[in-house]
């Protein structure tokens, strides 16, 4: 997206607004939806960034639910195994329970380390998104904004080739 004419401010406010859906926990991912559904017949710009940040935002909440589920299977599993860390249970040494007990809370901190420092990325990129699009200059998310931009020419060469056939 690199040949693209002079942005609006308008359009410009509006792809910020896209990434700033982002910075609205969960229910953020319906601003890009909305602005790319009203908006993407509107300009190139719109809709790149827009599309761009519904899948960011897409993908991070998709992340945000694996890792709550991990989360609280990670207590699940923590709380047969103290029990059985005490002694009580027949069948398990209290040693291999403890063990497994120990794990079970390393793993809860290990998950709220990767919780919190995935919820920053995912903002700095997106803050990113806003300032770059409000100054009227192209952001790519990493992974993301390349697929975007080659699926997008692509479905615009396709297009053209298609009303060029008809036209002939």
């Amino acid at each position: 997206m690199t040949e693209q004419a002079i942005q609006s401010k308008e359009d410009q406010l509006v792809a910020a607004i896209s990434h700033a859906g982002a910075l609205i926990p969960t229910f953020g991912l319906l601003i890009p939806l909305v602005v790319w559904l009203t908006q993407k017949d509107r300009s190139a710009y719109l809709k790149v960034h827009a599309l761009q940040a519904a899948i960011w935002q897409g993908i991070a909440f998709l992340f945000q639910i694996l890792f709550f589920g991990c989360y609280i299977l990670s207590f699940f599993m923590l709380i047969p195994f103290s029990i059985l860390a005490e002694g009580e249970g027949a069948y398990v040494d209290p040693a291999s329970g403890g063990l497994v007990a120990g794990g079970s809370i390393l793993l809860i901190f290990c998950l709220i380390f990767i919780y919190i420092g995935g919820g920053l990325i995912h903002m700095g990129f997106s803050i990113g998104g806003i300032v770059q699009t409000l100054r009227g200059e192209d952001f790519q998310y990493p992974f993301i904004g390349r697929w975007v931009n080659n699926r997008l020419k692509a479905d615009a060469d396709n297009l053209r080739n298609q009303k060029d056939t008809n036209n002939s």
